[in-house]
């Protein structure tokens, strides 16, 4: 009846959030958000904030990684990367709750190794991948490690990057590699940084 009105939207997707979907309403609630993604595909603002309260429900816990990627390849077609990055934190937090760090910390490192360019939205998802390592470090140590050897060959290679935010990742990895016990790839990434540091000086 109102099609494109985020605010009839909002409505349907606050039962999401509130979990009073039932496995009955499922069906329907995937028809649904079929919906949605196509209705604002021309103007996807809206989509990240929908999304996460439409998915939060507990009765999407096994196909929210696909749904979300439904989204990510919606906003990618849009060249809007920026939403991209907010959506996923919201993907992550429900993951988290759900007892699923793993597989939230693996699309999160994925996403981030795609939208590396990024400069200036990138961090909150770093935080996030970091602080759900730090929970568990034996587990996640050698993925955060193998995360941040190939996230920073990535911005290296990338030399129109701003060296500021160049900086600040080399920064970080070393902080990584330090925090994990990897001397060799610390050692490397700080000579890096000395470069890169001597390049600004001049």
């Amino acid at each position: 009846m109102s099609p494109k009105s985020p605010y009839v939207w909002g409505e349907i997707a606050k039962l999401g959030r509130e979990n009073q979907f039932t496995k009955n309403d499922v069906p329907i609630v995937l028809n649904l958000y079929q919906h949605l993604l196509n209705e604002f595909a021309l103007s996807p603002n809206y989509l990240p904030s929908l999304v996460s309260d439409f998915l939060s429900a507990s009765e999407f816990k096994s196909q929210r990684g696909k749904l979300y990627g439904q989204l990510f390849v919606k906003l990618d077609a849009k060249k809007r990367p920026d939403l991209i990055l907010t959506a996923v934190q919201d993907f992550a937090h429900a993951e988290i709750n759900d007892k699923n760090e793993a597989g939230a910390l693996k699309v999160l490192c994925g996403i981030a190794l795609l939208y590396y360019e990024e400069a200036s939205r990138i961090a909150p998802v770093l935080n996030l991948i970091e602080q759900i390592a730090a929970k568990n470090q034996n587990v996640y140590g050698n993925e955060i490690t193998e995360f941040y050897t190939q996230f920073i060959s990535l911005v290296l290679k990338k030399n129109k990057l701003p060296s500021a935010y160049r900086l600040d990742m080399l920064k970080r990895a070393e902080s990584c590699f330090k925090k994990y016990d990897q001397p060799v790839m610390q050692e490397s990434v700080r000579k890096e940084i000395l470069i890169l540091q001597q390049e600004k000086s001049k």
